[in-house]
């Protein structure tokens, strides 16, 4: 195997073994939140783990924007901040 194999093969390996796999289904709604906040983006997985968790107020206003499944996904959640929205449909806004 010559040296660039190598290096490509190594990477690969890491880019396995980096956060894509299942730590994401092992975040606490906490570190979701967190993340969220910071990065702006919320996964469809992330969006799953908060919709099936109860909240009284649930802050996301680092959040820019959102998929229509995502808006769909926090029905137990009693108030949700997304000030952070750049826009938001009319179906999302109802969801």
């Amino acid at each position: 195997m010559n040296r660039i194999s190598k290096l490509l093969a190594t990477c690969c390996i890491a880019v396995l073994l980096s956060g894509c796999g299942p730590e994401e289904a092992e975040q606490t709604r906490e570190e979701i939140i967190k993340q969220v906040n910071a990065t702006g983006i919320l996964t469809e997985k992330q969006a799953e783990i908060l919709g099936n968790s109860k909240f009284f107020g649930l802050f996301l206003n680092g959040l820019i924007s959102i998929t229509d499944q995502q808006a769909k996904s926090p029905s137990k959640i009693g108030n949700l901040y997304l000030n952070g929205l750049t826009t938001i449909t009319d179906e999302q806004a109802v969801a």
